[in-house]
């Protein structure tokens, strides 16, 4: 947990919210301009009669397939117009692939059970914000008492300067 009263941690946080938005479109632009060079390298393909797979995108338009495995609008694409899984598919007679993943855990719920997860997720975090506001009071008012302990030291010091001082004066009138 990063230190409440550390002044870099604070605003480490607000400039990557600030900056969010424009990193979110930046990297739409950047799937987007994948599917469209995708599109665009399977039409060509497909006018020269060439079969549709990794290899033969990759010398089409550049891509790579781990450009296009991490773009999921772009994988969907490229499955479904896969020479190769095309005719694995009609061997196997499977459906055409669906947008979401078959490993994505949270397709196979029912919505009740989706909402009843957020509902408890929603208060799990309630109750860790209600933790960190308290934390942090009790760090400010730890700072609070370490500033006014500051102040007291710095008090006695200048009081025992001072009696050093007289001290010292004293022993030298004596002698």
């Amino acid at each position: 947990m990063p230190s409440p009263h550390n002044p870099r941690t604070s605003k480490q946080q607000t400039y990557s919210r600030q900056r969010l938005a424009g990193l979110d479109a930046y990297t739409t632009a950047l799937k987007r301009a994948t599917v469209d060079r995708l599109s665009v390298a399977i039409k060509s393909l497909k006018g020269k009669k060439l079969p549709i797979s990794i290899k033969t995108i990759r010398e089409e338009c550049g891509l790579e397939y781990n450009s296009i495995k991490r773009n999921p609008e772009a994988h969907l694409l490229y499955q479904r117009h896969s020479t190769y899984l095309k005719s694995k598919r009609q061997q196997m007679k499977l459906p055409q692939p669906t947008a979401h993943s078959p490993h994505d855990p949270f397709m196979s719920y029912k919505k009740s059970q989706l909402v009843i997860r957020s509902r408890e997720e929603m208060q799990r975090r309630q109750e860790v914000e209600a933790l960190y506001t308290k934390l942090l009071e009790e760090y400010v008012q730890k700072d609070i008492t370490i500033a006014k302990l500051q102040a007291k030291i710095a008090e006695y010091e200048e009081y025992l300067g001072r009696l050093r001082n007289q001290i010292q004066r004293e022993e030298h009138k004596e002698q």
